[in-house]
């Protein structure tokens, strides 16, 4: 299902692309550029997952068996002669503390690559209806025309993407 959908997507790239080549080469090199930019924040975030996230599931590991360990009955009495509960709430607090660091990284890699991927998307667009809007004035193409140009536009740019979200997720399971 994966390679059917690269393939539907890679054909409507190949079409809407042709479409857009004859309103403006301009429109296409800046959708593709900012199809790369997506997709080297994806790679870097991906490779940033993969570097980072024995981090955070060695503190789980550990976070979990003491949790196991201080709710198993065989344990509590060991727990209790030796006066443990307050080290080992201590040692779950560390862990919880330290997990939150690597949750807030996580989460501000996730909005940076969200910010920069919606700002692509709004500047694609953004020029997109400049050089349509400046076309219309010079009378290269009418108002209809431009409304399916956009159209084309959108289109490819939603195309594009799929391509690029789904190389993405593949490396990302791979």
């Amino acid at each position: 299902m994966i390679l059917f959908n690269f393939f539907v997507n890679l054909l409507g790239v190949v079409t809407y692309g042709g479409i857009i080549l004859t309103v403006s080469p301009i429109i296409l090199l800046f959708l593709f550029l900012s199809a790369v930019i997506i997709w080297g924040i994806g790679r870097y975030h991906i490779k940033w997952l993969k570097k980072n996230q024995d981090q955070w599931l060695f503190l789980d590991r550990k976070k979990n068996y003491i949790s196991s360990f201080s709710k198993d009955f065989e344990f509590a009495k060991d727990i209790r002669i030796h006066n443990m509960s307050e080290w080992l709430d201590k040692k779950y607090c560390n862990l919880i503390c330290s997990r939150l660091f690597w949750t807030k990284k996580l989460n501000h890699m996730d909005m940076v690559e969200n910010v920069i991927s919606s700002s692509m998307l709004l500047i694609q667009n953004a020029l997109a209806y400049w050089v349509l809007c400046s076309m219309i004035f010079e009378q290269s193409i009418t108002l209809s025309e431009s409304t399916f140009y956009f159209s084309t536009i959108t289109g490819f740019s939603a195309w594009l993407n799929s391509i690029i979200y789904g190389l993405n997720g593949l490396i990302r399971q791979g």
